[in-house]
This record gives structure tokens, sequence and C-alpha cells, in this order.
């Protein structure tokens, strides 16, 4: 009798991996209550409406070559970092020599040139202001060089870790896919090698819950008959395989129009509906300070340091785009 109690008694042992929707109930009653948490946006005008920034996705960024994807991606580090306290690691080997790419953030991060010796007091920054901006980078940014050049995946993902453990980062750039090693194993085609690889990031940003940008450079690039323009590329056209389409949470396309003088920046995948959606928005070069103004706002030339960025830019009376517009 004892015996036959205990087995009415008996629960079932639960099986490693696997979840039943009661077990979820207290996330899904917050979730009802408190809606869809919003992404981080980043005050760049139509663009927010368009794509929006969590923890835990990773977001494709490609394009033609020389058309402004690491400065582009160099904004949004910089705006992610001083709205929303973002810390990044940055292994980015073609940004060389690394002081050169120091230099592009802090003209972004100051809004005024780095410039040399010569430049007009009121377009280049001051000593303090540039140290301000050295500071500012000491905390937010860690650029990952491996000392003996062993630029494989695994080896940098080992490098992110420890900068997780250490200064809390929680955003990873790799820029681009193509600097880092790739051995493809023995019998394993491309498509499934680089599947595999991608793999191995979806599985660390969601371990880890950190934000992965990743730049990959097209390898398609086909030119319209009639306009004699190079096609938008998508990120279906990145280099070896279309599992970066797949794989990834959001797509971004920097697209620089020659004739109509701006950059255009595509959302193409966005993988949750209430952190965007698809579409394109046109930018403006500032070549003083490499920000990327929303066009039919004002540039924004204010210090990110020292003023709020959370104020929305004014707009503007169209005005004529340089012919220098973009400096790539």
């Amino acid at each position: 009798i004892e015996l036959l109690e205990l087995i009415k008694q008996a629960k079932p042992v639960p099986i490693e991996g696997i979840f039943l929707a009661h077990q979820l109930n207290d996330d899904l009653v917050d979730l009802y209550q408190k809606g869809l948490p919003p992404g981080d946006k980043l005050g760049l005008g139509e663009f927010d409406d368009l794509l929006s920034f969590v923890l835990g996705q990773m977001t494709m960024i490609t394009g033609i070559p020389n058309q402004g994807k690491s400065e582009f991606l160099d904004h949004i580090s910089e705006l992610l970092a001083i709205k929303f306290d973002w810390k990044f690691g940055v292994f980015s080997p073609e940004n060389f020599p690394m002081s050169l790419h120091l230099s592009k953030i802090i003209e972004k991060l100051i809004g005024k040139a780095f410039g040399k010796p010569g430049t007009p007091e009121d377009k280049r920054m001051t000593p303090e202001e540039r140290d301000m901006a050295m500071e500012f980078i000491d905390k937010n940014f860690y650029f990952i060089r491996p000392s003996d050049e062993n630029y494989s995946l695994d080896n940098i993902l080992a490098k992110t870790r420890k900068l997780i453990l250490k200064y809390g980062i929680n955003a990873l750039i790799i820029d681009p896919w193509n600097t880092l090693e790739h051995q493809v194993p023995m019998g394993m085609n491309e498509t499934t090698y680089i599947s595999n690889q991608l793999a191995k990031l979806v599985s660390f940003k969601q371990r880890y819950n950190i934000h992965i940008f990743l730049v990959a450079h097209p390898t398609k690039m086909k030119k319209d008959k009639k306009t004699n323009k190079y096609e938008v590329p998508t990120l279906y056209d990145i280099n070896m395989s279309a599992n970066f389409f797949n794989k990834t949470d959001n797509g971004i396309t920097i697209y620089r129009d020659f004739v109509e003088k701006r950059t255009k920046v595509y959302v193409q995948k966005v993988k949750f509906k209430h952190l965007g959606k698809i579409g394109d928005v046109p930018f403006l070069y500032d070549w003083n300070c490499g920000r990327f103004n929303p066009e039919g706002l004002s540039f924004d030339k204010r210090n990110h340091l020292l003023a709020s960025v959370t104020e929305p830019l004014l707009p503007m009376e169209a005005m004529p785009v340089p012919e220098d517009e973009l400096p790539f």
C-alpha cells in the first residue's frame, strides 16, 4: 500500500533542455502586462523607425567596398555608448594603425575634426576635448588585436569572453568578416563551414547576452544597364553564403549614391517587428567630424560628451551637398 501511495505521488523527472509552457508563465505574464520591450534608438531621425538595438542579437552590415560601412558602424557604436552606456569589444584589423581608428571615433564624439596643425580653430578640437574623448573611449571601447596574430573566430571569441568577464562589455564588432582566419576542414564545403561559424556567433550572443555587429563585403556587384550605377547589394550577395542573411537578426546595407550625392542606409532585415521594419533612409555625411546626418535635419555639431543627445535634431532648409560629401 505504501509503495502504491509513493507511486501516485511521484513526479516526472524533468528532461534537461526541455521547457513546458507553464514553466515560462511568469515571463509571459510580465510580457503581457508590460508589452514588448523597446530597443535602443540612436536619435537619427527616420532611421529610428527602421531599426533599434537590443542585447542578444546580431546585426549584419554590408555594402560595396569603401562606401562607408565602418564609418557608419563607428557612428552607431558611439551613439549606443553615449546614450545607453554600451561597451564594445572591437576587432577591426583593417582600421590600422589603431590610432587612426581612435581619431575617427573621437571626431564623432566631439563633433569637430581631429585635424592637423593649421586647421581653423573653430573646426578643430582642442587638446582638452581630445583627452576628454580618450577618457570615455578607455571605459567603453576595448580593441582586440591578438599579439600572436591568431585571428581565428574561436580566438576572437575567447578574447571577447575575457572582456565580458573583466569589463562587462555587451557588444562585439567584427569588421570585416574576411579578416578572420578561415580554414575550411577537409571534406567540408564553404557553405557548411560558414553556417557552422555563424552558428558559433549565434550561440555566443545568446549565451552572454551581447550584441554582435558583423561587417561583410558583398561578392556580387552588378550594374544597372540603364543607369550604369551599381545596384544596392543585399545580404544574399555577401561572399560565400546566403547564411549571412539567414542567421542574422538585423541586416543593413550602406550605399553611396554618387549621382544624388548622399548615402542611403537600407534596412533589409529586422527579425522582430517591434524593433523596426524594412526600409531606407538618406543621410548626408559631415566631412568635418565623420557623422551621418539624416537628410532634412540640422547637422549635429554637439559635443556628445557634454550635450544631451536625447534632444532631437531640428529640421533645416534644403542645402546643396558639396562635391566631396564623402571621404571614401
